[in-house]
């Protein structure tokens, strides 16, 4: 026999909600596929690379609201990074200068914190034409520093940014999803050992049975007003839904933000939306 079960991680002014089959006995899920079924390297890596985005933006939304910054650090052509590992060295100089700067000025150095994705794109002109180009896309708090502070700090010719983080203007996922998409190297994206991970837990006596379920994934896929009622306070952002045909049942997961006074993730999203810097989804 099996039961519905829902899990909800809250993680920040950001909560995820699941919806997924488990055997009712002993609490485990329910097999997706048949036990000898053999995944494609492309298949593993597609998933693999989706669970580790998901688990990016509930740690980045957990460390990091409205009052930290989005960076984006590069350099000109003559100071760029030749590699993976020069880029590494370059950002733990960086860190060790922002670290200073905060002691110089009195301020709490243990509070910083930072959650990057390292890039590299291929230059399309010039005299560098075809060779790589390694920068820096994330997620970065130095309380009681300012923006043009930190990018001082940078210190390579810099062509970056630092801006505040905007939840509430582009989704608490889209710059995420947009910083993660061409992340290289063995690890996909570093961060300081002080991000705190988000917790998972179990919401007990749940009474939505396998119908009522199925109800949910077909029906209520776009009911922004129906899942606001059911979690007050949370603005709703999105709902996927997936049928597995293996086991039959349905699975499901709905993103929420909790609510603000300014305008909504959608009436936000188009009127700020700018190149490379869409409102977007995991699907």
């Amino acid at each position: 026999m099996a039961r519905i079960r829902k899990d909800v991680t809250d993680a920040g002014k950001y909560k995820q909600i699941k919806f997924y089959p488990v055997y009712e006995n002993s609490g485990k899920r329910i097999p997706d596929a048949p036990k000898k079924t053999q995944k494609t390297k492309e298949q593993m890596d597609k998933e693999n690379a989706k669970r580790s985005l998901q688990q990016a933006i509930l740690i980045i939304n957990e460390n990091f609201d409205e009052n930290d910054f989005i960076i984006s650090m590069e350099n000109k052509p003559e100071f760029a990074p030749k590699d993976y590992e020069g880029l590494n060295a370059e950002w733990s100089a960086f860190i060790k200068r922002v670290k200073r700067k905060m002691i110089k000025k009195g301020l709490n150095s243990s509070l910083l914190k930072y959650f990057v994705f390292p890039h590299c794109e291929y230059y399309k002109s010039g005299a560098k034409k075809g060779m790589p180009h390694f920068h820096i896309h994330g997620y970065f708090s130095a309380p009681g520093m300012t923006s043009d502070e930190i990018m001082e700090l940078w210190k390579y010719g810099t062509k970056g940014r630092v801006e505040k983080f905007k939840p509430y203007m582009y989704s608490p996922e889209a710059f995420a999803i947009y910083a993660s998409n061409k992340s290289v190297g063995k690890q996909k994206y570093w961060k300081s050992n002080n991000c705190v991970k988000t917790i998972t837990k179990e919401e007990p006596n749940v009474t939505i049975n396998r119908d009522k379920l199925r109800d949910l994934a077909e029906n209520r896929c776009d009911d922004k007003r129906y899942w606001e009622q059911q979690v007050p306070g949370y603005e709703f952002i999105e709902m996927d839904a997936l049928y597995n045909n293996y086991n039959g049942h349905y699975y499901v997961t709905v993103v929420m933000y909790k609510k603000s006074d300014k305008k909504s993730f959608y009436e936000q999203s188009k009127k700020n939306a700018k190149p490379n810097l869409t409102y977007a989804y995991i699907h």
